[in-house]
């Protein structure tokens, strides 16, 4: 193997493996955005770690040719500078039409056709770090904002240290569910709007959903010894909300949904003798489809009678590969 080729190795070893390290880091606030959000973020980080690699491995070799990665970002490159060439002309009213014969500088003519060149495969290497920082910074961003606590300060009169009056101070905002750094922090929130509306799953119910969305891991629901069961939630729910329960059975449903901007899949188990439950589940369903068998484990926010016969309704997790 070449001195570049190790090269390319190395670097593409190390960018990868950041790039896996923080995509799994920041996962779950990313997956609160939308897809396209989310493909943006993994597109730029990629692309980028990939055109790094290979051009990387140009700096070291410029006799290479160039690589299909980089003609991408050179046609690009070459298309926005004839767009802002034929601009200028029209506002200089010279708007003659674009010909590339009368354009074409030394750099462009020069670009790919005695390898490389080592100026190209730097610049090239630079806009490919670029565009893998801008994928980092944004997932770090999004998890900062999801993150970040509400601060709220009182009004203060005529710059006062104290304000004059108590009924202009601005009341605190409830807190974002979200800011809660573990699952029992969560249920805290989410508990007082647990109510036992069995119609409908409760506001409790996808407030407790964002959370679950944002930072729920397997470990917070898989627990040893369930907490309560499928018969006390049918028989009186609200002491049991916030409990935690693992329930394995065959699927009666599993379709994917998005409630409240979240997408997730929406599930109901059933169980041979009669009782079943009714799931809001986030990360990933593995293969799973109706009438195969799951395992469940999740938070207890209510029960449920409008799918059904009655049901206890809870936020979780499949237990699968990818959880």
């Amino acid at each position: 193997m070449s001195r570049s080729a190790v090269v390319m190795v190395v670097a593409g070893a190390i960018l990868l493996g950041v790039l896996a390290v923080v995509g799994l880091h920041y996962w779950p606030s990313l997956s609160v955005k939308g897809t396209v959000f989310k493909a943006v973020v993994l597109g730029l980080g990629l692309y980028g770690a990939l055109l790094s690699t290979v051009m990387i491995r140009r700096i070291a070799d410029p006799s290479l040719p160039v690589p299909i990665l980089a003609w991408i970002v050179a046609v690009v490159w070459f298309i926005f500078g004839a767009i802002a060439v034929a601009n200028r002309r029209h506002k200089d009213r010279e708007l003659h039409g674009f010909d590339p014969r009368e354009n074409k500088s030394e750099t462009s003519s020069s670009f790919g056709k005695q390898g490389t060149g080592r100026g190209w495969a730097i610049f090239l290497t630079l806009v490919g770090l670029a565009m893998y920082a801008t994928g980092l910074g944004l997932a770090w961003h999004t998890s900062r904002i999801l993150e970040a606590p509400i601060e709220t300060k009182p009004t203060v009169a005529n710059g006062s240290a104290q304000p004059s009056d108590p009924k202009s101070v601005t009341p605190a905002l409830p807190p974002d569910i979200v800011d809660q750094r573990n699952l029992a922090a969560a249920i805290a929130v989410a508990k007082p709007k647990l109510t036992d509306t069995r119609d409908a799953p409760s506001e409790g119910t996808k407030l407790l959903l964002r959370w679950a969305a944002a930072r729920m891991r397997w470990a917070d629901v898989a627990v040893a010894k369930n907490e309560t069961s499928l018969e006390q939630v049918e028989k009186d729910p609200m002491p049991q909300v916030g409990k935690r329960l693992c329930i394995v059975g065959p699927l009666a449903k599993i379709e994917k949904q998005t409630v409240d901007g979240i997408e997730i899949h929406v599930a109901r188990i059933a169980i041979a003798n009669g009782d079943a439950i009714e799931i809001y589940a986030i990360g990933s369903t593995g293969t799973l489809v109706k009438r195969k068998p799951a395992k469940f484990c999740g938070v207890v926010t209510g029960r449920y009678d409008a799918g059904g016969p009655p049901a206890t309704f809870a936020v979780g997790m499949f237990d699968t590969a990818k959880k």
